[in-house]
């Protein structure tokens, strides 16, 4: 089985959520990336502060996103598929899993809660 191949079912493992709310974290990534490049070129003359430039803008971009509640275990299995940890079991739908129980626990409390004040 060639890797082509793992990458093919992969892709169709993962759930639509987690690729777009992925695409969106790295796509800010890459713009807040280019920005910095611009303005290094252009005002910082020294590598630390290309270091604070990129961390700034980068910062900045990830800031605009704007999730939802219901995209919130989109997000954190997102974020643990983006984060270069090695581990023996697969993180991400673990996590995607758990996110979608405390979501559900959070619509069931909220709508206890309005019922009782």
């Amino acid at each position: 089985m060639g890797i082509l191949k793992v990458f093919s079912l992969v892709k169709k493992i993962i759930p639509k959520d987690v690729t777009q709310t992925t695409n969106k974290l790295l796509g800010a990534v890459k713009r807040g990336h280019q920005i910095s490049k611009r303005c290094n070129s252009i005002y910082t003359p020294y590598k630390m502060g290309k270091v604070k430039t990129t961390a700034k803008s980068v910062t900045k971009e990830l800031g605009k996103l704007k999730f939802q509640r219901d995209e919130i275990p989109a997000l954190a299995a997102s974020l643990t598929y983006l984060i270069p940890i090695p581990s023996p079991i697969p993180l991400t739908p673990l996590v995607y899993g758990v996110g979608h129980g405390i979501n559900y626990g959070l619509k069931i409390t909220g709508k206890v809660f309005n019922k009782i004040f």
